[in-house]
């Protein structure tokens, strides 16, 4: 499957391919962060 997100977000949001490769990677990062934070309640819970 491809990432759909991000050509969509490069041509539509930024202009340039470092202020586009730099957006993607903020949002990836924080959706990293953001599911890693639910593991870790989720585990937090369960013990």
């Amino acid at each position: 499957m491809t990432n759909k997100t991000g050509p969509f977000l490069c041509g539509e949001l930024t202009h340039g391919h470092t202020s586009c490769n730099k957006f993607a990677f903020s949002i990836f990062d924080l959706l990293i962060r953001f599911q890693l934070g639910i593991l870790y309640l989720n585990c937090n819970k369960l013990l």
